[in-house]
């Protein structure tokens, strides 16, 4: 794919990529080292229901249509979104977000949260720049390349190869420093996540079956389910863990299935669907520390099941 992309690759000046990104106001201090510290201290906070007046409780479908864990999913730990989802009053809520933020304060004896217009800075930037308008429902922030962005920042070099409708993303520095990410752009973005790492080579590499696994720097996995389509009615995914809390969203994310689509094999189902993988599907997504099993089922036309589970650790 590369090698014939190659003729179209065109890459913007370092200035040029700086404007492009976004690069003014950096993150002095690495992100991650805050993860520690941030569950911590959301097992601190874990709110307790002291027996306010019913008046001041929120209502029981409150988490369902609360929209600040939804901005910060990025950058909040399970631990925290486990603590914050257990509030039972507004003014628990309101204190939650306000250590949430405290607890990021790389100067905590100043009037400025440099942590916080950081933050707000990279998500009015990708919500600026990366939101599809023939999408409109969904922000820049609910990109793959709005994640990486909220994340790590702007990339220090970006390629893009226009016949093949994708990004190249690199960074030089931490927490990211030597990792690679290519993007699946608009219009055309795969079915099966649009975005992999190309670099570094993974930490492990786990395969059972037609299922293999790999986890990467940064605690992202990548995961592969090596089959056609043409003679295969559905596949159905699930992840499971050894006790690491998963953020529901992620949860949500793992376990899916596309098919059946009645007698008609899944090749059909996804027709003009481009899949990001040459051989089968999958995705990449990061997930906290822990041990998983990630299983599938491949079934086809025939009946017959194919299951496979990949035990593997994100350390």
């Amino acid at each position: 794919m590369l090698a014939a992309a190659v003729a179209a690759l065109s890459v913007a000046s370092l200035g040029a990529q700086r404007r492009l990104h976004g690069e003014v106001g950096r993150l002095p201090f690495d992100v991650a080292s805050l993860r520690p510290y941030a569950d911590e201290a959301a097992r601190i906070f874990d709110p307790v229901d002291q027996g306010p007046e019913p008046a001041a409780m929120l209502p029981a479908e409150w988490y369902d249509e609360d929209e600040w864990h939804l901005l910060v999913r990025y950058i909040i730990t399970p631990a925290e979104g486990a603590a914050y989802r257990r509030v039972k009053t507004a003014a628990d809520r309101e204190s939650f977000i306000a250590a949430f933020w405290a607890r990021r304060d790389p100067t905590p004896d100043t009037p400025r949260n440099e942590f916080r217009e950081e933050f707000d800075r990279r998500v009015d930037y990708v919500n600026t720049h990366f939101t599809n308008p023939d999408d409109a429902p969904h922000t820049g922030l609910e990109t793959d390349r709005g994640r990486i962005y909220v994340m790590f920042g702007a990339p220090d070099s970006v390629m893009t190869f226009t016949s093949g409708a994708f990004e190249l993303w690199r960074y030089s520095r931490a927490p990211a420093a030597g990792m690679t990410f290519q993007f699946s752009l608009p219009p055309i973005d795969s079915c099966d996540g649009s975005f992999r790492i190309v670099s570094p080579t993974p930490i492990a590499t786990i395969r059972s079956g037609m299922t293999s696994v790999e986890v990467a720097a940064e605690r992202f996995v990548t995961v592969r389910i090596h089959t056609g389509f043409t003679d295969v009615a559905s596949i159905a995914h699930t992840l499971r863990t050894g006790g690491a809390a998963v953020l529901e969203a992620d949860a949500a994310f793992w376990d899916g299935k596309i098919g059946p689509a009645g007698k008609d094999p899944l090749s059909r189902h996804i027709l003009g669907c481009r899949m990001f993988e040459t051989g089968g599907m999958g995705f990449t997504h990061p997930l906290p520390p822990g041990t998983y099993v990630f299983t599938t089922t491949v079934t086809l036309l025939n009946g017959t099941a194919r299951k496979d589970a990949v035990r593997f650790v994100v350390p």
